[in-house]
């Protein structure tokens, strides 16, 4: 994760996971896959947060989480419209 200002922040995360987090389409994910992506978030202290964008930087990797897959991951960035 890497913190670019205190109100937005960059995270590598699957990029099946982008209409769901982008569009809240959850129709892409498989059973019980919803409650990973929410829990997730919820490591990364990013629940409250909305994403607002999606890079086109796609590459195969392992992740820095334990409970995720090695696949193929992009980077998505969230913003704070708390602060």
């Amino acid at each position: 994760m890497k913190k670019i200002l205190d109100d937005v922040t960059e995270v590598r995360l699957p990029i099946y996971w982008a209409s769901y987090l982008v569009n809240n389409d959850a129709s892409g994910l498989e059973d019980g896959e919803e409650n990973q992506v929410q829990e997730t978030l919820e490591y990364l202290e990013l629940d409250k947060w909305i994403c607002v964008d999606v890079k086109d930087d796609i590459s195969f990797e392992y992740p820095f989480l334990p409970d995720l897959l090695g696949g193929d991951y992009c980077t998505y960035v969230f913003h704070n419209y708390e602060n």
